[in-house]
């Protein structure tokens, strides 16, 4: 049985103990949906730089100039 499932089955009523765990799973209810949240916008972020270091290796071998050198200098940085 889950964490929070076993939280809930606590008794609440005029019970400190049982509003304790009642709030606790709350909490990690809304922990487990913010970071499937987070992980989600991760995934977005990193389609996003693949999609910016597309850009730029396509102006690095098509360009000119000084778009072409920061192109260049862009790929070649640490991440």
């Amino acid at each position: 049985m889950d964490i929070v499932e076993r939280l809930k089955t606590v008794e609440i009523s005029w019970n400190y103990e049982g509003e304790l765990c009642a709030e606790a799973a709350d909490e990690i209810e809304q922990l487990r949906k913010d970071k499937q949240l987070a992980f989600e916008w991760m995934d977005k972020f990193v389609e996003e730089i693949n999609r910016l270091k597309q850009v730029l290796q396509q102006i690095a071998e098509e360009g000119s100039g000084h778009g072409q050198a920061l192109a260049y200098a862009a790929l070649k940085e640490k991440e």
